[in-house]
C-alpha cells in the first residue's frame, strides 16, 4: 500500500466513523444503532435469547443548560455517555439518539434479573454529581424498557415502546425504571409508581 492509498484509507475510515458516531460523545448514533439492533434481534432469534431496549433521559438536564450554559450541558452529556458505556458489557450497545436521550441495547438477556442489575447500576451512576464549570450538577435519569420479542418484533416498535415507558417513568416521579409491559405504563396510568425492582417475566 503506497502513501497515497494509505491516506485515502485513513480518510475513508474517518468518514465512516463520523457517519456512524455522535460527534460529541463518540457513542454510536441513530444510524449505527439501527444496524446494531437488527443484528441483535437476528442473534436473539438464533440463540433463543431476549433483547432489552432501554431509553434513558437525563432528569434536570434542561436546568443545567439554562443556568450554566450549553458548554456545561455538553460536559454533562460527555460524562453521562462515559458512565452509560461503563455500565454495560462489550456485547451491548450504548448510543446517543440526540439531546439528552440515550439508548442501550442489551443482548443475551436470560432473565429479568439481567435487566434489573443493569438498570439499577445505570440509575446509580447517572445520579452521581457531575463536575461542570467549577460546580457540581445533580441530575438523575428516567429509563424505559421494551423487550424483544415479547413486546414487539420490529426495531421501530421497540424504540417507540421504550420511549413511552421512559415517559411513564418520568410521570411516576423520575429517577426510576418503567417497563412497557407494566400495568401502570400499558394502561397509561400515572397515579402509581412502577416498582423498579419488579419486572414482568421475559420471553424464553
Amino acid at each position: 500500500m503506497d502513501l497515497g492509498e494509505a491516506e485515502r484509507q485513513r480518510a475513508d475510515d474517518l468518514m465512516r466513523t463520523l457517519a456512524h458516531h455522535d460527534s460529541l460523545t463518540g457513542l454510536p448514533n441513530r444510524l449505527l444503532l439501527a444496524d446494531r439492533i437488527e443484528r441483535a434481534m437476528a442473534r436473539a432469534d438464533r440463540q433463543g435469547d431476549t433483547v432489552a431496549v432501554l431509553f434513558l433521559d437525563l432528569d434536570g438536564f434542561k436546568r443545567v443548560n439554562d443556568t450554566l450554559g450549553h458548554e456545561a450541558g455538553d460536559q454533562v452529556l460527555k460524562q453521562a455517555a462515559f458512565r452509560i458505556l461503563s455500565s454495560v458489557r462489550a456485547v451491548d450497545t450504548a448510543a446517543r439518539r440526540g439531546g439528552d436521550e440515550f439508548t442501550v441495547v442489551l443482548e443475551k438477556v436470560r432473565s429479568a434479573e439481567d435487566v434489573r442489575v443493569v438498570t439499577a447500576r445505570l440509575l446509580e451512576e447517572l445520579s452521581q454529581p457531575y463536575a461542570v464549570t467549577g460546580v457540581e450538577a445533580q441530575l438523575s435519569a428516567s429509563i424505559g424498557v421494551s423487550l424483544y420479542p415479547a413486546d414487539a418484533r420490529a426495531a421501530n416498535d421497540l424504540f417507540k415502546l421504550a420511549d413511552e415507558a421512559m415517559y411513564c417513568a418520568k410521570r411516576s416521579g423520575k429517577n426510576q425504571v418503567a417497563f412497557h409491559a407494566e400495568p401502570a405504563c400499558a394502561s397509561g396510568a400515572t397515579g402509581s409508581k412502577p416498582d423498579a425492582r419488579s419486572h414482568p417475566p421475559l420471553a424464553a
